[in-house]
């Protein structure tokens, strides 16, 4: 259910409790009954009341994916480059778990947000779309930089890669914070309890 919809039922459930000075058990029953009772009410009436999950792949999300599924992914090319101990990587590689990162998260995205408004078929769809983009950008990456190398470790260089994109990832959440869903309800409350007061 989405935030305001439900922050508008808490604040009507509180009128009621405060109207009435009875308890919400006595006037609604157990919360679990209530909440279904109302995701019924709400399943028939009104679908807008329903946020989709789809809605949660904005582009905050596709970023800090990215970036955490890449800093992952560039661990684990460090660990191999220390397991095999070779000198000299190609500049191929240092984005490529970037770039696995990115192209992993759009492909969930696609699906789920073209799947979701569109249905299965046309998820399946962008799935396939998108890994195709994928399977191109990573051919063109490897191809593009695979001349030229870099000196050190791959070790080295994948471990100084992860902290600066973890730094860099972090900054993100600072300039971009999410607004969390509390502060969200508490918002809407407020909004509601102006718009009652008139």
């Amino acid at each position: 259910m989405k935030p305001q919809r439900e922050a508008l039922e808490l604040v009507d459930v509180a009128h009621d409790i405060s109207r009435t000075h009875q308890s919400a058990q006595e006037l609604h029953g157990s919360a679990e009954d209530f909440a279904a009772r109302k995701v019924r009410e709400l399943r028939e009436n009104d679908l807008g009341a329903f946020e989709p999950p789809a809605e949660t792949y904005n582009a905050r999300h596709f970023i800090q994916m990215s970036l955490t599924m890449g800093i992952a992914l560039t661990l684990c090319f460090a660990l191999l480059g220390f397991l095999v101990g070779e000198e000299g990587l190609p500049t191929s590689f240092i984005g490529l778990p970037f770039i696995a990162g990115a192209v992993t998260t759009g492909v969930i995205s696609a699906m789920h947000r073209v799947g979701h408004r569109h249905g299965f078929v046309a998820g399946v769809g962008a799935f396939i779309g998108m890994l195709a983009v994928g399977i191109v950008l990573f051919a063109l990456w490897m191809k593009l930089f695979q001349q030229i190398n870099l000196p050190g470790s791959i070790l080295v260089w994948n471990i100084v890669l992860a902290v600066t994109a973890a730094i860099g990832l972090y900054l993100f959440s600072k300039k971009y914070p999410d607004t969390s869903e509390a502060d969200k309800n508490r918002q809407m409350l407020q909004a509601v309890e102006a718009q009652r007061s008139f």
